[in-house]
């Protein structure tokens, strides 16, 4: 059966015994092989898990949750649960619908999606990852070339949010740990997002964090209580097993993309904050008393250092032409009832302000947002994303129904 798998995938089987040997667990699990995965070089299953741009550490505490060593050590010889053998089995019969030759650790992904586990369903889910996607990208990769594993190159502006998706503050770090062992009082699934408020509320009130910019008096903990007071269980019982809820990934990805516009080096508390005020405006407002925009204007204005702008030298496609005869600025116009946005983008301008300015991020490239925009005249919007942004603004035309198809597909 070895025969057909890459190096890659031979040594992801081999060695990942010595991880479950180590824990004292009696049996290899999906999530053994994904912990095994997170740390081989030269793995596809990793380059597609990297693309996801989704935070190492919250990856990391997932695992750490599921994890957990047994203090009593078993006599049994380690062997596969039904939900690997299942993973491989489904892993064979993608490599043949697809007609690759080779078995790779990303097919063994897409087979443990697709085991019927709820555990690792949930878990990938969460990561951002669904079947049609996956079997999507693996095809336009296609297949190794031999034995040894195929090799992706990786966006360098992805490899740079991977870096720092591993760096956070302390202070994020300890809100993070409360909330965790918060849902668990509740023996909840899932950290949700109710659980990260009322930690970090708390915490700020007992002066154990520090928020600064932000102005900690206006921290409503009272307010909090009553936000969270029936989110804090979940419908399922985590029985020891919880992982992040996928907010809790989007707000990091937000939290991420502004530490690094900021130029910061690892990802702190307030960027934390600020993707919290992205996705859950109306809460954020209610209990620290400031929305996005307000939060905004309280944090340093910090320029990029020279290493972190050249992170991504693909120049800007859209610029403004002038018109010969006119001397007025001409616009390119695209369609955007099929337009598949960047994230990184769109997180940076929040659906609210979006709909209220006109306005749809589409790509960022260096230091410079491309936004398509109902009125590219509007100096006003254009100062306002500068300010929002903190980077320069590249515009293309648009229609209304265009936007609004825009703001279907990407909100």
């Amino acid at each position: 059966m070895l025969e057909r798998f890459t190096d890659t995938a031979k040594d992801l089987i081999a060695n990942v015994k010595d991880l479950v040997m180590s824990l004292n667990h009696g049996e290899i699990t999906n999530e053994h092989l994904l912990r095994q995965i997170l740390g081989m070089e030269n793995c596809l299953a990793r380059c597609l898990i990297i693309e996801k741009q989704i935070s190492w550490e919250l990856i990391n505490r997932d695992l750490d949750n599921l994890l957990q060593p047994d203090d009593n050590a078993s006599e049994k010889p380690v062997g596969f649960d039904e939900y690997v053998k299942k993973s491989i089995e489904i892993a064979f019969r993608k490599l043949d619908e697809l007609n690759f030759e080779w078995l790779n650790s990303g097919l063994i992904l897409l087979g443990m999606l697709e085991s019927g586990s709820e555990l690792t369903s949930r878990l990938l889910k969460s990561w951002d990852f669904d079947t049609e996607s996956m079997t999507a990208r693996l095809i336009e990769i296609g297949d190794s070339a031999g034995n040894i594993e195929i090799s992706v190159e990786m966006d360098p502006r992805h490899l740079k949010i991977r870096e720092m998706s591993g760096l956070i503050s302390g202070d994020l770090g300890s809100v993070l740990s409360h909330a965790c062992e918060l849902a668990k009082t509740y023996d909840a699934n899932e950290i949700n997002f109710y659980h990260m408020l009322l930690s970090l509320v708390f915490m700020a009130s007992k002066d154990v964090i520090d928020c600064q910019p932000f102005d900690l008096k206006r921290f409503d903990l009272g307010k909090v209580k009553e936000i969270v007071a029936e989110k804090m269980a979940t419908d399922e019982k985590g029985e020891g097993k919880i992982i992040f809820h996928p907010v809790i990934h989007d707000i990091f990805r937000f939290a991420i993309q502004e530490a690094h516009h900021l130029g910061r080096e690892e990802v702190g508390l307030t960027h934390f904050i600020l993707g919290m005020a992205y996705h859950y405006p109306e809460e954020i407002e209610a209990s620290l008393g400031c929305n996005l925009v307000g939060l905004k204007w309280q944090m340093p204005q910090v320029a990029l250092p020279a290493q972190v702008t050249d992170i991504n030298p693909v120049p800007i496609k859209f610029k403004p032409q002038t018109n010969a005869d006119s001397h007025k600025i001409v616009y390119p116009q695209i369609s955007l009832r099929r337009y598949n946005a960047d994230k990184s983008a769109v997180i940076l301008v929040p659906r609210v302000l979006a709909e209220e300015w006109g306005v749809m991020a589409l790509d960022v490239r260096k230091d410079v947002l491309t936004v398509a925009m109902l009125d590219p005249e509007d100096q006003g919007v254009v100062n306002k994303l500068e300010d929002l942004t903190h980077m320069k603004i590249a515009i293309v035309k648009t229609e209304e129904r265009d936007l609004r198809a825009a703001f279907r597909i990407n909100y």
